[in-house]
C-alpha cells in the first residue's frame, strides 16, 4: 500500500475551490483510492492557521470556517511523529 505525508495547505485547498491545484486534486484522488495518509502532530494547528489566514484574505463567511474546522475535528487522519 502506498503512503503519503499530507501537507496542511493541500488539505485546506480541498475546502476552497479557488485555491485547489492539480497537485492537490491528484493527492485527494490517491487518498480516495486508499493511499495511507500520515501527518505530523501539529497538523491540526497548521490546518486551523491556514483556515484563519484564508478567511481573513478572502473575507470568507464564518460558517465556511466552521465547516472547515468541523471537518478537521472529524478527520480520521492518523498523526505520527515524523523523524
Amino acid at each position: 500500500m502506498n503512503a503519503c505525508v499530507l501537507d496542511a495547505s493541500v488539505a485546506v485547498s480541498w475546502c476552497f475551490e479557488e485555491t485547489q491545484t492539480p497537485y492537490a486534486i491528484e493527492v485527494l484522488r490517491l487518498i480516495s483510492e486508499g493511499t495511507e495518509v500520515h501527518v505530523p502532530h501539529i497538523w491540526p494547528l497548521e490546518v486551523a492557521n491556514a483556515l484563519v489566514k484564508l478567511t481573513r484574505s478572502m473575507l470568507t463567511a464564518r460558517p465556511l470556517l466552521q465547516i472547515g474546522t468541523s471537518w478537521l475535528a472529524l478527520s480520521e487522519v492518523e498523526r505520527r511523529r515524523l523523524s
